[in-house]
Formats: C-alpha cells, sequence, structure tokens
C-alpha cells in the first residue's frame, strides 16, 4: 500500500477503524464502491527498505503480466502487448501506454483502443461474437477471455452483453437496464454491434458454452458458411435437444432448422429475413420459425462437420422446469397465432 492513489471525495472511507488496513484499502472498500483497481504499467516503484531487493530486481516480467492484464481487460491491444515482449528487458526505455499516459485507467471505448481495420478485397469476413449473460458471470468471463485471446481468427470482436444480471461480469462490454430475456436481448446484442461496425456476420452464442475440440471453430464455420450464397445460417456441432446436431458427416450438412446455441448468421440474411420472432421473449420456438422462414427464402441452415462445442446448458436458470413449461406455453401461444393450431406440421412443409 505504499504507492496508492485516490481519489479526493473517496478519502473520507480511509478513516474508518481499520484492523488489516491492506486488506480494507484494496478488498473492502473498493468492493463496498463497485469499483476497481488499475495498474499503471508506465510507472515501477521499489519500497527503501527493500533496497537490496530492487537493486536486483529483473521487473521485465512484472510488467509483462501487468501488460498481459491490460490486454485481458481490452485496456491494451495485441500489437502493443507484442511490441513490449519483443523490446526484451528494457534499460531506460519506457513502456508504451495504451492511452500515451493521459488516461491510464482506459476510460476510453474499446473501439478507440483496437479499431478494425477497413476491409480490403480478399479479406476474411468482419465477425461480431455477441455472448448473453444473465447471473453466470464466472463462466462469462472465462469464455470472454478465451475467445479474445485464444479462439483462432482475425478480424473479430467480442460483445459481452449482460441482460440484467445481478452481478454483471468483468468482461461486460455493454449492460442492459433490465433482463429483456433471451431472445430480445440477443436482439439488443445484434443492434449494439451493428450500430458500431460493419459485420459481415454475428455468432450469437450462449455464456454457458465451452470449447474442448480445438481453437479453429469460428474460422471452420466461416470458411464453410461462406462457400455458397444460399447458406444462411451455420452451427457447430453439440449436445443438443435437437439429436440432429449432436453428429453430422459432411461438411456442410443441411437440416430444417438451429438450435440458437452458438449460430453464425449471416448479415444479409438478417437484412432480408429480419431477426428471430422477438414475441418468442424466452427463446423456445425461435429454431423452428428461424428455420421455416429461411426455407420458404430458398436459403439453407446447415452444421458442419468441422466444428465441434459443448453446450453446458441451462445455467442461467434457478428452476428449469418452470422456466421450461412457460417458454414451451409461450412457443405454442406465438407459432400457432402466426401458423395454426397445426404449426409443427406447417413448419415441416418445405
Amino acid at each position: 500500500m505504499h504507492f496508492v492513489s485516490w481519489l479526493g471525495r473517496d478519502l473520507s472511507y480511509m478513516s474508518a477503524n481499520m484492523v488489516d488496513d491492506e486488506h480494507a484499502l484494496s478488498v473492502q472498500i473498493p468492493t463496498y464502491l463497485r469499483r476497481r483497481h488499475c495498474i499503471h504499467p508506465n510507472f515501477l516503484a521499489a519500497h527503501l527498505s527493500s533496497g537490496k531487493q530492487a537493486s536486483a530486481l529483473d521487473h521485465h516480467p512484472i510488467l509483462q503480466r501487468y501488460w498481459q492484464l491490460a490486454l485481458e481487460n481490452k485496456l491494451a491491444t495485441d500489437d502493443e502487448v507484442r511490441d513490449f515482449e519483443n523490446s526484451g528487458p528494457p534499460d531506460d526505455q519506457l513502456a508504451p501506454t495504451p492511452s500515451g499516459g493521459d488516461n491510464p485507467c482506459g476510460r476510453i471505448s474499446p473501439s478507440a483502443l483496437r479499431p478494425i481495420p477497413q476491409r480490403r478485397p480478399g479479406d476474411e469476413p468482419n465477425i461480431a461474437i455477441i455472448v448473453l449473460n444473465f447471473n453466470t458471470s464466472e463462466m462469462t468471463n472465462q469464455l470472454a477471455g478465451y475467445l479474445n485471446h485464444r479462439l483462432d481468427y482475425g478480424r473479430k470482436w467480442v460483445y459481452v452483453i449482460d441482460n440484467g444480471s445481478d452481478e454483471p461480469p468483468l468482461f461486460a462490454t455493454d449492460k442492459l437496464p433490465r433482463n429483456l430475456g433471451f431472445t430480445n436481448g440477443m436482439y439488443a446484442g445484434y443492434r449494439i454491434a451493428s450500430a458500431r461496425d460493419d459485420y459481415d456476420a454475428f455468432w450469437l452464442l450462449n455464456s454457458d458454452v465451452s470449447f474442448d475440440y480445438g481453437n479453429a471453430v469460428l474460422r471452420n464455420l466461416v470458411d464453410v458458411l461462406f462457400s455458397s450464397d444460399d447458406y444462411a445460417q451455420i452451427a457447430p456441432q453439440h449436445n443438443s435437444t435437437h439429436p440432429f446436431m449432436e453428429h453430422v458427416d459432411e461438411v456442410a450438412t443441411v437440416l430444417p432448422l438451429l438450435e440458437p446455441t452458438a449460430t453464425l448468421i449471416k448479415r444479409s440474411t438478417i437484412e432480408r429475413l429480419g431477426f428471430w420472432d422477438l414475441d418468442m421473449v424466452m427463446g423456445y420456438g425461435t429454431d423452428h420459425d428461424y428455420g421455416y422462414r429461411i426455407r420458404r427464402a430458398g436459403l439453407r441452415s446447415v452444421v458442419t462437420s468441422r466444428a465441434r462445442i459443448h453446450h453446458v446448458q441451462h445455467q442461467s436458470m434457478t428452476d428449469f422446469d418452470e422456466y421450461n413449461n412457460r417458454a414451451l406455453a409461450q412457443e405454442d401461444l406465438v407459432l400457432g397465432a402466426k401458423y395454426g393450431a397445426d404449426w409443427r406440421r406447417v413448419l415441416d412443409e418445405i
């Protein structure tokens, strides 16, 4: 606690009777104020009472870890971290900061830190990854870290949309004022992403998915989806209430519908057909309805044998049976109003 800066308006909280001052100042008070810590990677200090240790300290690995933390929290770019790592242990050279020293805590928009370059002929498609979170913060933080730093794809941007959680995840890029439900929460994420850049497709991800079968899932999905103008949407293989999604043999297996767990949808599909039916707030029925609309338009939904993920399932539900019953009733009500009481037969016609 020897080199800590506080805002003047918060100093009154330091007057409390503290038994453990370090724990109070670094954990209890920031937690109460709902504030996060910030480390300035352009400033290195040594406590004078530890002079012998400091004189022999190789501080480059420490700064390297700080840069990694800055990267994980979107306060630095991949190129900045790579430049630092390639520089080797510095002598008197100052390490760069994401904001040039003017804003070390990163109070700037993510797009200002990592602008997506203009597309040129031959560029890979620009993909918006939309993760919808509701009370699964720990899983969502892990997923966002993976998507940002380990998933093998260059032109992507990860949007973590918090859907009115009690405790939003650290990696949340946008917070909705209340729980809009699954379908409208995803739609809000789509609208947010569409307003910020020109994307070629939108990958709508549940927060409770894991990537246990390699890092090339998105790259393979993109390659197959954009290999044909007839392909409207694509999904990886995964465990599902629809058994036909769990295993396919072909690179592009045409299916009547896709479970909305990890669906990559072309922008052109949404512009032509619209988004999922927002009346099915809880998500059930969007697979049947959207698959039918795609088939009516002469397009196709595909699952590829080149990609697989795992869906943990039901992690944001406190009472699955109650949710399931309500969602099934809503599905029947909405689709019955659109297609008639025998909507299942109608949706299987094409």
